[in-house]
């Protein structure tokens, strides 16, 4: 069995979420923040903030073992309030 672990920063700050991620294990650091730290940050961001906002992805980078995601978040639980009446 490979151990495998993996650490997510999240900040988030009025319409603006920025995510890093670390990965330590034994695999190709390269293939796996690129191929599933990234479907994984996305993935987290959306559980956390999905039902609040409409997220946009600004950007996603790497630099050395550290993966990097940014988002624009723009509110939308109660932006339907009120209308209708």
């Amino acid at each position: 069995m490979i151990k495998q672990q993996y650490r997510l920063t999240v900040n988030h700050q009025d319409n603006y979420v920025s995510v890093e991620a670390l990965y330590f294990g034994p695999a190709d650091v390269d293939q796996v923040i690129l191929h599933r730290y990234s479907a994984a940050i996305d993935l987290v961001v959306d559980r956390l903030f999905g039902m609040a906002y409409t997220i946009e992805c600004l950007s996603r980078k790497t630099v050395a073992d550290v993966r990097s995601h940014e988002y624009k978040l723009t509110a939308v639980l109660f932006e339907n309030k009120g209308k209708g009446k």
